[in-house]
């Protein structure tokens, strides 16, 4: 990636926290993140995030975020954060997000940045530690799970 790609950093406050969504309960469960929350797809050049902004410091706007990304299967995705201090502090190496909008979401595009691939299982292992710390913000709901409740 070339710098110019990446100059949205220095609009970002070491506060600042980013959701990721996950498919699959073996990822996470009862709050705690597995690794393979962070293992990429064979298709991925990168890992996808979405900033916490706007509608999404909500509890509310969390759970729209969440509908408007069910999976094909109708589950729920399951939601978890991780702040710019995660990534670039507390992480070694570090994974410096960068803006990279998405024109294909038409409602969170414009919110999505992304990392450099996790280096090993470690790496990925220290990601899921620190998102664990953090608190899950959304576990996977299955679609069957969500017929039980109506």
């Amino acid at each position: 990636m070339g710098d110019g790609q990446r100059d949205g950093l220095a609009q970002l406050a070491i506060s600042d926290s980013f959701l990721r969504r996950v498919q699959y309960q073996r990822q996470m469960r009862d709050g705690v993140v597995h690794w393979r929350a962070f293992k990429p797809r064979q298709d991925e050049e990168n890992l996808s995030l979405t900033i916490r902004r706007e509608t999404l410091l909500s509890d509310d706007g969390i759970e729209e975020y969440q509908l408007r990304n069910a999976l094909p299967s109708g589950d729920l995705p399951g939601i978890l954060l991780l702040t710019l201090r995660d990534l670039t502090v507390d992480l070694n190496p570090p994974r410096r997000p960068w803006h990279n909008p998405d024109p294909k979401d038409k409602v969170y595009g414009h919110l999505h940045y992304s990392i450099e691939l996790p280096e090993d299982t470690q790496h990925m292992e220290k990601l899921a530690a620190l998102a664990t710390n953090n608190g899950v913000i959304r576990e996977v709901v299955r679609n069957r799970d969500q017929d039980k409740k109506r």
